[in-house]
């Protein structure tokens, strides 16, 4: 029996220091000055409207510079932040790795469709129906929509369809009905071979 109780408070006392030691290494590395930065970009479509430069860049306008500082929980949200506030940006994951490094996955926007509107306003769609700008360094080939679209631009904007909404004006109801057929038209090889323009 009192072997048992030894036992069981030698591995009780065992986890609590490793608990500890856990702990401990967390904190420090913490609190440890980051190594540098390491920016990866990734687009399932291959359309890269920015590359790590530009994200790198971004990023050591808004920090100043991310090597030697303490990459803390605020840090890290504030980076995560300022990338996905980047409207070529569709997700992002932001950490620090175990040799100190602040690591950035940005994964890329996957357009659908470019739109030019009646204002001759021009913008893509992508695949989940956000809208988001051209870039300046890159433009994708996709179907383009042109003609009588009276929907302005509007950044990070879905025009998905949205049951919810009972109203809808006229430029929301051609938005959303270009949306559907795009999405019809690149889930079909037959169509997306001979589609590249639509008319409204």
């Amino acid at each position: 029996m009192i072997k048992r109780v030894l036992y069981i408070i030698i591995v009780c006392g065992l986890f609590t220091g490793l608990v500890m030691l856990m702990g401990f290494s967390i904190r420090s590395n913490m609190t440890k000055p980051s190594a540098g930065l390491e920016v990866r970009v990734v687009s399932s479509s291959g359309n890269y409207f920015i590359d790590e430069n530009y994200l790198r860049n971004k990023l050591k306008e808004a920090f100043d510079t991310i090597k030697g500082k303490s990459i803390d929980p605020e840090l890290l949200r504030k980076v995560n932040e300022e990338v996905n506030e980047t409207p070529f940006v569709q997700s992002a994951d932001v950490y620090r790795t175990i040799n100190g490094e602040l690591r950035v996955n940005a994964r890329l926007r996957d357009p659908l469709l470019r739109i030019v509107n009646r204002s001759n306003q021009s913008f893509y769609i992508d695949t989940e129906g956000n809208m988001f700008p051209l870039s300046d360094y890159y433009t994708a080939r996709v179907m383009l929509s042109t003609g009588h679209i009276p929907a302005e631009y509007q950044a990070g904007r879905n025009i998905a369809f949205n049951s919810e909404v009972k109203e809808k004006d006229n430029a929301q109801t051609i938005m959303e009905e270009l949306y559907e057929i795009a999405l019809f038209i690149h889930g079909d090889s037959f169509w997306r071979a001979f589609t590249d323009h639509i008319v409204v």
